[in-house]
């Protein structure tokens, strides 16, 4: 059987595909029932006389909570659960991976202490997504806009389809990264690759295996260290160089390889990195200060 830092940290990055193509699915099936709730209702809501948008319900749309209480039920609730889902089995591969490479109290006790601290750090993010008004507000002016300037209600719902579900130039309103899909993505990876951090700076693990594979869209930063061994000092010595897709606030050990990366950290003893890596330096990290 392979060893855990190979098929555990297989599975894990696994999880990273799995969830994405999970929520891009999940997110293009919620903004079809979206747009479908929103048209209805707006059609019984709006003041339409000839077919023209009157601007009589100004004053009851502003005011109105349903944009985000359909925002909850098509969006908050199902990507809150399937977070909640992807988050747990996170939390389970790296606990997982851990205590089956160091079978040992000291892995033990530090499993207590991380899945006690991200269990609260995942109800915290989910609870931040399905609270968020953005999306609500969003659509919110949108039919604002279309009382104002007095259109058709056939003009309104072409509008409201491109702004939710997008068009061939644009993606649909929780696909945007300036909303959701790349951020709700992100955040995930970022959670799972903290988590893995946590159990190696308690186990004092400074060497790791830069995992993830490659796809057509993979970024040449993370094809020149796909698959290789590294330390904790030359992965923290990568913050300071600049590449496609880095983040504006880029966090080495939290973003990998920037925005949509897959890539994951798995760490692994000093024993173990010489096996895959003779000849690597020793850490920083393991000299006593």
């Amino acid at each position: 059987m392979p060893p855990p830092y190979k098929r555990i940290g297989k599975q894990r990055a696994k999880l990273h595909q799995d969830s994405e193509k999970q929520l891009e699915k999940l997110l293009s099936k919620q903004q079809q029932t979206f747009l479908k709730r929103i048209v209805a209702r707006m059609s019984r809501e709006l003041s339409i006389r000839n077919g023209i948008i009157q601007n009589a319900n100004y004053e009851k749309i502003l005011e109105s909570d349903y944009f985000q209480n359909a925002w909850q039920r098509e969006f908050g609730k199902p990507v809150g659960d399937l977070l909640t889902e992807s988050l747990k089995r996170s939390l389970g591969l790296n606990k997982q991976y851990f205590e089956t490479q160091y079978a040992s109290n000291a892995a033990t006790l530090t499993t207590e202490i991380v899945q006690r601290e991200f269990g609260i750090v995942s109800s915290a993010f989910i609870n931040s997504y399905k609270q968020s008004t953005e999306v609500a507000q969003t659509v919110k002016r949108l039919v604002l806009g279309a009382i104002q300037r007095g259109i058709s209600f056939a003009e309104f719902e072409a509008e409201a389809k491109t702004l939710i579900e997008g068009d061939a130039q644009k993606l649909g309103i929780a696909e945007n990264y300036t909303l959701y899909k790349t951020r709700v993505q992100d955040s995930f990876a970022e959670y799972d690759r903290a988590v893995q951090d946590s159990y190696a700076k308690r186990l004092n693990l400074n060497y790791c295996i830069y995992q993830g594979g490659e796809i057509e869209t993979t970024r040449e930063f993370c094809d020149e260290r796909n698959g290789k061994v590294f330390t904790r000092d030359e992965v923290l010595s990568w913050q300071n160089l600049e590449w496609q897709g880095k983040k504006t606030d880029h966090r080495i050990m939290l973003d990998c390889g920037g925005y949509n990366c897959r890539h994951v950290y798995n760490w692994i003893s000093r024993e173990v990195a010489e096996q895959l890596r003779p000849g690597i330096p020793v850490s920083k990290f393991d000299i006593p200060q």
